[in-house]
């Protein structure tokens, strides 16, 4: 329902209340938007007119039983809702109508209601009762994951959107749901859906594109009425049912693949697609349908034919089979039928509205003609049976006017088939010769071998019989008749006319076809001087032709679809004034083309007109034009673009002038319109960015509005852009193909990132702000990305990414549920995909037909956290300086089947010390399993537990210290594949760690301290490792701080060996035959110089010490057990741990710390 009809009927249906009203009808005297009250159902309501507010308070439910148009009389008007905490309502169809609302207020203590960002939704959120139409804050709105079903009339004329994004999960739609949602573009019913209402998305005027996900199983009636701008519906193979009138008045819709499993048209598909030119497709697959090479469905065995669409010029057909009623509705093309079959009626409707029918032909077996089969226009009817056969005819006397005043010829005889048409080719003389009877068609090129046509023929002869209705049958992409310079028509054909080689109607008022006359060379000269007489030029009457020139007739009218498509040596036109209509892109693709005049009082300048017209640099657009097309002038070279104050609607203006260099002027009277002072096009106050030209040089810019779909689309020269305003959508398109724009990020106010929105642009690396809840399609195709980044809130990964054959890495969020067939897109180069959930999340995600792709894809999961929980009471973090995780509080640690389900997993590669703090109980099972890197272990003194595969396939892991002065129980594969240099350290009284070191042969030291000689033991052959920064040396430092010895049964020094060590010459404590450096039953002392004299200290003081940053002031003494006066400092311990000093001084303040 347009605006003015609907308002009309407002006016109406008040004036009818208010009389009803005076008649003691209705429950409250009202006028549209005055103030009013009333109670229904118990639920009081008043609407106030100054403010334009509706209250409902007092306690009811308002259900279908109540809900009609008027329930609160004029308030319909209402802009604002409040509703009180005791009234429910149960449906949509309450508010009907009620347009302008911006927002409905429920009270917070309502128990049957609630509406997050102004929606109307039940109390869990599982119903969707209605969506504020009158809200403008948005251009898209995602419906949220509970919502199960989406109620009657609930977003209609919701003006505002243009994207709506349903839930996976969501089962119902209501009838109506989406109606008159006058700028909704595209929209996916997800697979989820179990029932839809009719009229679902009816009269979505823009609605391009609807998908149809793998699940539903049935469109019902009137689904998409009138949803005239509709060309792309994807079905499913789960589809069993249309219903009645599913796409009446889907003009745009050109084609549709029936699937599979589709067994059933409610009504009959002829209703349901009549006086379309949809070319029908059907799986091959399916039981029930099938089609010809023009798209007319059948049965499956063809015996009833089903629909005919309304081709896009004339033509006449042959009925060999029994119809089904609407078969040929709405077919205005359709000039001659034969009916070569013995059928014995003609079904209600069969040729209902085919405004041009000429001649039936009708058998002899024919006994009944339904009502309505002929009613618009017929003037011959052969018939092959007798006059008293044909009196015997049932003509129902309903709506067939035109069978019953056409001329009836009696016993009518021709052969049963017309002669065949053939192709002659004359290689002599160069010439191809079409004879035989009947309209010529593409597909009859298509039966021909036309390689000796496209490279030798240069004349085209046509008998008497042959009608031409489609040029294209000259300049179909298989190119026949490439070379071909002229026609000539038998002056017998009734239909056709040929004039210095020029193909025209018989009556030469139309140019039908133009001879291609392509030649090798640019610079050959291609006139052509358009007779007189010629009102029309016809659809591609010159497209794909050598023509260089056309001088076109004073007498001209309309310029067909396409008639100089691809005429790429065309380089200027002059349009005469008596031109008022020009086709859809009329001159598409004329490459050279580099000035076109158009004429005063043309009105619409159509859609593609000029697209492709890389060089046209010059076109004036005429006061008269009130209405651009879309994509007329996309890629062209326009040098300057100046709207008058009469062109007051243009089409997608981003797309229209994407690519033209032309600052744009717009008279300051234009009411729709305004541009800035570097020529960028805006609606009338700035508000909304429409189109911003392609400067010739780079340039910035400052985005300070809303911006529009293609905005920038092409501006090649765009290096980056700022947002001084709070966008919250990056429309479809908005940066497309803007090759130098490398921007990482978009705000965080971005709610929504619209398909292709980045497609073609120059980032490397970009990351989605928290803010940002949908990326559409492609919006980031054919970029040279190699690393992405999710947030948590996009819950699907999708087919963003199409030919990015640099990206790498993919960061995905913790929200994603769903991870679509063509994710990985067209780049299969993804080597690392980092989940920043659990393996066990990752395992519960939906894939669709990508399973095998990532098994070629390495996932590492919990992606980017630094911290966490891993126990009832504990928690851990990150010491990115350190390499270090440590683990605090108390008890057990927490158990999983995957390694990756603990939250630090994805540190794997960073880490090479993991500390556990005083109480902490116990070590989970697969805890670090896997962790490459890791070197050393320290277990605080209360793990009690070290459960299965613990440290497990660490092949770096060399020192383990487990502290506890109890028996620590050890899983007999905890520290499987170990580094083959693997040490134990323990306290002497855990023996249960002991016997675990003893059972699996694995080197021990245990660690006793001697209180009174204030030393700590290391019993065993204890190893210093380059790579272990020593912690366990730091924890016992920190445990024993009175300590002022450390006494070991053995040290060795890894990596350092004796014979090239100065220190293994000198002591008589080094074992000389070891490889490396080791020394026996040796004590280290810590001593520190200070006021030039040096001083023995504990190891407490050099823990004070370390802490203040003072590890240069120190060095390590040894002496050997007898206590002799050989005590030499030994650069060996300076010298092994130079490498790692400072982090060794960062990790024993660390240690000081956690275990004072």
């Amino acid at each position: 329902m347009n605006s003015k009809i609907k308002a009309t009927l407002r006016k109406f249906l008040s004036v009818v209340l208010a009389a009803l009203t005076v008649f003691g009808c209705a429950g409250a005297a009202f006028a549209a938007g005055s103030d009013a009250s009333g109670t229904v159902n118990g639920v009081d309501w008043v609407y106030t007119s100054a403010d334009k507010t509706l209250v409902l308070s007092g306690s009811g439910t308002l259900g279908e039983d109540v809900a009609d148009f008027g329930l609160f009389g004029g308030s319909w008007v209402a802009e604002h809702v409040k509703i009180g905490a005791d009234v429910n309502i149960t449906t949509g169809r309450v508010f009907e109508n009620f347009d302008f609302v911006d927002e409905y207020e429920v009270d917070a203590n309502n128990k049957y209601l609630c509406n997050p960002d102004g929606v109307l939704m039940d109390k869990d959120k599982t119903v969707l009762i209605k969506y504020p139409a009158g809200s403008k804050e948005f251009s898209f709105y995602t419906v949220p994951d509970t919502v199960k079903t989406i109620s009657y009339r609930a977003f209609e004329f919701s003006s505002a959107l243009k994207t709506i994004f349903l839930n996976d999960g969501l089962e119902t739609i209501e009838n109506f749901a989406f109606d008159n949602c006058g700028n909704l573009l595209y929209i996916t019913i997800p697979g989820t859906v179990t029932s839809m209402g009719k009229g679902v998305l009816a009269q979505c005027n823009l609605l391009n594109k609807v998908t149809i996900e793998e699940g539903v199983t049935a469109i019902p009636e009137d689904a998409f009425d009138r949803c005239r701008s509709l060309e792309t519906v994807n079905l499913p193979d789960s589809l069993t049912t249309i219903g009645d009138i599913a796409f009446f008045g889907c003009t745009k819709l050109k084609t549709l693949k029936l699937p599979k499993n589709l067994q059933t048209f409610t009504d009959s598909p002829g209703r349901n697609f009549g006086g379309l030119n949809i070319a029908l497709t059907v799986d091959p697959e399916n039981q029930y349908f099938s089609t010809d090479d023009l798209g007319v469905l059948y049965n499956k065995d063809k015996t009833l034919l089903y629909y005919c669409p309304n081709l896009p010029y004339t033509f006449d057909y042959t009925v060999r089979c029994d119809l089904n009623k609407y078969a040929f509705k709405g077919c205005e093309n359709l000039r001659n039928v034969d009916i070569a079959y013995n059928l014995r009626a003609i079904p209600t409707y069969a040729f209902n509205g085919c405004k041009n029918l000429n001649t039936v032909t009708l058998p002899a077996t024919l006994q009944r003609v339904d009502g309505a089969a002929f009613d618009s226009s017929l003037n011959t009817v052969n018939y092959r049976g007798t006059e008293e056969l044909w009196k015997l005819i049932t003509i129902d006397s309903y709506d067939n006017s035109a069978i019953k005043s056409a001329n009836v010829v009696y016993n009518y005889s021709e052969e049963e088939e017309p002669e065949e048409i053939t192709f002659t080719f004359d290689r002599s003389k160069s010439t191809v010769t079409i004879t035989g009877s009947g309209t010529l068609t593409v597909n009859d090129i298509k039966k021909w071998d036309t390689s000796e046509i496209n490279t030798y023929a240069l004349k085209v002869k046509i008998g008497k019989n042959i009608n031409v209705t489609d040029a294209r049958v000259f300049c179909d992409s298989i190119q026949p008749f490439y070379y071909m310079k002229s026609f000539e028509v038998d002056s017998g054909n009734p239909y056709l006319s040929s004039l210095n080689g020029i193909l025209y109607n018989k009556d030469k008022t139309k140019l039908i076809r133009f001879p291609a006359q392509n030649t090798t060379a640019d610079y050959d000269v291609v006139e052509c001087t358009v007779a007189s007489t010629v009102k029309e030029i016809a659809p591609y009457a010159f497209a794909n032709t050598g023509v260089t020139d056309v001088n076109l007739p004073s007498g001209l009218e309309t310029i067909g679809d396409y008639a100089f498509y691809s005429a790429t040596k065309l380089v200027d036109i002059t349009i005469p004034g008596s031109v008022k209509t020009i086709g859809v892109g009329a001159f598409r693709d004329c490459w050279k083309m580099t000035k076109a005049t158009l004429p005063e009082g043309l009105e619409t300048i159509p859609r593609e007109c000029f697209i492709g017209c890389r060089k046209l640099e010059s076109v004036n657009i005429p006061d008269s034009v009130t209405t651009i097309g879309n994509m007329a002038f996309t890629g062209c070279a326009l040098k300057e673009i100046n709207i008058s104050k009469n062109l007051t609607e243009i089409s997608i203006p981003g797309y229209t002038f994407s690519g033209c260099p032309a600052a744009i002027t717009v008279d300051a009277a234009n009411p729709n319109y305004s541009a800035d002072e570097r020529g960028v096009l805006y609606n009338k106050d700035k508000s909304l960015l429409l189109h911003c030209p392609n400067f010739e040089k780079a340039f910035t810019f400052d985005i300070n509005c809303n911006i529009d779909q293609y905005a920038f689309y092409n501006c090649a020269n765009l290096t980056d852009v700022t947002f001084s305003y709070a966008i919250k959508k990056i429309p479809y398109a908005a940066f497309r193909n803007c090759g130098s724009l490398k921007i990482t990020t978009v705000p965080d106010t971005v709610r929504m990132i619209d398909q292709v929105a980045f497609d073609g642009c120059g980032m490397t690396e970009f990351y989605l702000p928290d803010s940002v809840e949908y990326v559409g399609t492609q919006a980031f195709s054919s970029t040279p990305l190699t690393h992405f980044e999710f947030n948590d809130k996009v819950d699907t990964f999708k087919n963003i990414f199409s030919i990015c054959p640099k990206l790498r890495t993919v960061v995905l969020g913790k929200g994603i549920k769903k991870i679509e067939s063509g994710a990985l897109g067209g780049t299969n180069r993804i080597d690392t995909i980092y989940y920043r959930g659990t393996k066990s999340d990752w395992d519960k995600i939906n894939v669709v037909d990508v399973a095998s792709a990532l098994k070629n894809i390495k996932i590492v999961y919990n992606y980017g956290q630094t911290s966490g929980v891993c126990g009832d009471n504990l928690t851990w973090s990150l010491q990115p300086d350190l390499f270090q995780i440590t683990v605090e509080g108390s008890g057990d640690m927490y158990s999983y089947d995957n390694a990756e389900d603990f939250t630090w997993s994805s540190n794997a590669d960073l880490v090479t010390g993991v500390v556990f703090g005083n109480g902490v109980t116990s070590v989970g099972k697969n805890a670090f399993n896997g962790f490459p890197y890791l070197t050393e272990v320290l277990l605080g003194s209360d793990v009690k537990n070290i459960n299965s595969l613990a440290f497990a396939n660490c092949g770096d892991l060399m020192t383990v210290a487990i502290t506890a002065e109890g028996d620590t129980e050890i899983e007999y594969d905890a520290f499987d594949n170990h580094n083959e240099k693997f040490l134990l350290i323990c306290d002497e009284k855990n023996t249960a760690a002991q016997a675990f070191a003893l059972d699996n042969e694995m080197p021990l030291v245990t660690v006793s301290y001697d209180e009174e000689k204030k030393v700590i033991n290391f019993k065993g052959t204890l190893t210093v490792f380059e790579s272990v920064a020593g912690r366990y040396l730091a924890y016992y430092a920190s445990r024993y701080p009175d300590a002022m010895y450390l006494h070991f049964d053995v040290l060795t020094f890894d990596g350092i060996k004796t014979a090239d060590s100065t220190d293994g010459k000198r002591f008589e404590c080094v074992d000389p035959d070891s490889e490396y450096l080791t020394f026996k039953d040796i004590y280290v002392k810590i001593s520190v110089m200070k006021d030039g004299e040096e001083k023995d200290v504990t190891f407490g003081e050099m823990l004070e010490r370390y802490e203040n940053g003072d590890y240069d002031a120190f060095y390590a003494e040894i002496e050997n057990d007898k206590g002799t006066d050989k005590s030499l400092v030994v650069k060996a311990f300076q010298a092994i741990f130079k490498p790692i000093l400072k982090i060794t001084s960062s990790i024993i303040n660390f240690i000081k710390k956690l275990f004072k």
